[in-house]
């Protein structure tokens, strides 16, 4: 991993240790970076958050 992620570090996430490669404004575009991981045999996931803007001050 540490050659195809060089600059990255594994945190503790979701019960396991994963690396973060960046947090995305486009659904579409995240799916896109998966998809590139899941090229190189590695199994990738996106997690969508969803602001209540009504909270918002």
């Amino acid at each position: 991993m540490k050659e195809l992620l060089p600059d990255l570090e594994d945190v503790a996430d979701r019960g396991g240790r994963v690396f973060k490669v960046g947090r995305y404004f486009s659904e579409d575009y995240a799916e896109a970076v998966c998809s590139k991981y899941i090229t190189l045999g590695l199994y990738s996931g996106t997690t969508k958050i969803m602001v209540d803007m009504s909270k918002e001050k």
